[in-house]
């Protein structure tokens, strides 16, 4: 078998997420929201990393 992972995700090895794991995603995520915004970025194409950039300059100048 190669080292290199196989292009074919149904070949990737799996794993049980963990209860406890699972019990924290589901008490900090919003399952309507997250797929609200997957709908928003499957429609508009997503974010250009110029504007992620821009987000964060902005966020940290506005704290100084």
């Amino acid at each position: 078998m190669s080292d290199e992972l196989s292009s074919d995700p149904e070949k990737w090895p799996r794993e049980k997420i963990p209860p406890a794991l699972m019990a924290w995603i589901k008490r900090n995520t919003n399952e309507e929201e997250d797929l609200a915004a997957i709908r928003e970025i499957e429609a508009t194409g997503g974010y250009k990393m110029v504007d992620i950039i821009r987000e964060i300059e902005e966020k940290v100048n506005s704290r100084e």
